[in-house]
């Protein structure tokens, strides 16, 4: 049974992607009751093109997609300047995924289980939405150490002053939330763990194609010269030592967090620099144009006036005016007609 919600004040557009039918007009008709406004779609595919076009307070996905999955989905939207800041949900029946905090690893600001809460979803929705856009610009932080003790001591420390902790136990799945990851990362990693050490996980990391920014942090009681420049050689960016002091350690975490946003926002900028200059490059090449009226054809095989097309591609304000042949030839026979008739 559907529980009707009452309608709230501040409402939401609300991007829906999931191909079970049933699902997709459950959360349709429960958050257009509470007066928000749902686009649907049934494929990742779908949101992508909707995406073009508009931009929703918030994007629910359903993690069993057909095609591009919600994972892969998810990925993609926080490399988009254009939808890089929306919160994200996931909807999953395996929260089994998403534990330990690896949900805003993986780029969602909150996931719900199926079968969905009828009674708590519009309000879930709602608070995600507000306090989204701010979590997702904090970076998580990922603990990869097999000692449990090692492991509460940090996340303590960093909860402690507000950061968003993940914890893993070995290398192994350090490298796999690095390589999924679809936000810029902090990593403090245990130089001696089980499967794979930490300097493998950074050697291996920094080879991963199209990845996030990350910056990767040894912690180690190794302190010989040699070892410290073999970590750094692998791919570390910092390198502490066991036993640490909380001070430095939060002074260098502090270092990180603000490196790894601002490389994230320097590629913002430079995908928004590489589509102007796609844009720009299109007046450049070879443009379709009638041989009678001069419309050109563009990229939707849509034919437009000259002017339309220069406007849309470019910065360009058009004025109209004749030229002395146009006059000539068309303007003074039409003046000289009028007269005519008037004698």
């Amino acid at each position: 049974m559907i529980t009707i919600q009452e309608p709230t004040t501040a409402a939401l557009t609300v991007l829906v992607v999931d191909d079970d039918l049933t699902d997709l007009k459950l959360m349709h008709s429960l958050l257009t009751a509470a007066g928000h406004q749902v686009i649907e779609a049934k494929d990742a595919e779908r949101a992508l093109l909707i995406l073009t076009k508009s931009r929703p307070d918030i994007i629910v996905i359903d993690m069993e997609l057909p095609g591009m999955n919600g994972l892969a989905l998810s990925r993609e939207l926080k490399r988009l300047p254009k939808t890089m800041g929306i919160p994200v949900i996931a909807v999953t029946a395996y929260p089994e995924h998403f534990s330990q905090g690896a949900a805003s690893v993986h780029g969602f600001s909150a996931y719900f289980v199926k079968p969905i809460n009828t009674r708590t979803l519009v309000q879930e929705i709602m608070e995600t939405a507000l306090r989204g856009c701010e979590s997702l610009r904090s970076t998580p932080i990922l603990i990869a150490d097999d000692n449990a003790t090692n492991r509460h001591l940090l996340r303590a420390i960093l909860e402690a002053e507000g950061y968003r902790v993940v914890e893993v136990k070995d290398g192994r799945e350090a490298l796999s939330l690095l390589n999924t990851a679809a936000t810029p990362l902090v990593a403090l990693l245990d130089w001696e763990m089980p499967g794979m050490e930490g300097i493998e996980v950074c050697r291996q990391a920094r080879a991963i194609k199209d990845a996030q920014p990350m910056f990767l942090i040894l912690l180690t009681v190794r302190d010989s010269k040699r070892d410290i420049v073999a970590g750094l050689q692998a791919g570390a960016n910092d390198y502490i030592t066991k036993p640490f002091e909380r001070t430095e350690l939060l002074a260098r975490v502090k270092i990180a967090t603000t490196m790894v946003e601002l490389q994230h926002s320097l590629a913002g900028k430079v995908k928004e620099l590489q589509n102007a200059l796609a844009e720009v490059r299109q007046l450049s090449g070879y443009l379709p144009i009638c041989s009678y009226c001069k419309k050109i054809r563009d990229d939707t095989d849509y034919w437009q006036q000259v002017e339309v097309y220069v406007a849309h591609h470019s910065d360009a304000k058009f004025s109209h005016g004749v030229c002395p042949e146009c006059y000539k030839a068309v303007v003074k026979p039409q003046i000289d007609r009028l007269g005519a008739k008037k004698a």
